[in-house]
């Protein structure tokens, strides 16, 4: 396995996990206090941004122990180590063409925020599609770099 593709599985892991956290946290939320946080963004806000903290050190840490765990591995085998963070073309290729099409779930789910304040709905909602969009994004982005990693990029 590549070293990119190492870099995604755990960004996919921890995308999974904040996603997983924050929906059960949510739902909780929204069973216990009911239609009052429908209105409350300053709840919701405050919720996401915690939610984009505890992001980033579940990346962080996953990151750390990926790394880990592959020196150790690496060091077991007695092989040499292998991994740069040199990027050659074909790792650009990928890159670009995963990042567009998380980008294009990314629109998608802005636009779809955009539906819901002209069908008056709550603008919690609205709050909630875009930061799950930005989630399934990144998402889609790592399932494409794996895909793109085992499969290859044609010429075209």
């Amino acid at each position: 396995m590549y070293d990119q593709e190492k870099k995604t599985v755990a960004s996919l892991l921890a995308s999974l996990i904040v996603l997983i956290a924050y929906v059960l946290y949510s739902y909780a939320r929204i069973r216990e206090r009911g239609a009052d946080l429908e209105s409350n963004l300053t709840w919701w806000a405050g919720v996401i941004l915690v939610f984009i903290g505890i992001g980033i050190v579940v990346y962080s840490i996953i990151l750390i122990v990926f790394r880990i765990l592959n020196a150790i591995v690496i060091q077991a085998r007695k092989e040499e180590d292998d991994s740069t963070d040199v990027l050659d073309e074909m790792d650009r290729r990928i890159m670009l063409i995963a990042t567009k099409n998380g980008f294009i779930v990314v629109n998608a789910g802005f636009i779809a925020a955009l539906v819901t304040l002209v069908l008056d709905m709550p603008s919690a909602v609205m709050l909630n599609i875009v930061f799950l969009s930005f989630l399934a994004g990144a998402m889609v982005e790592g399932f494409w770099k794996l895909l793109l990693y085992r499969r290859g990029i044609g010429n075209g």
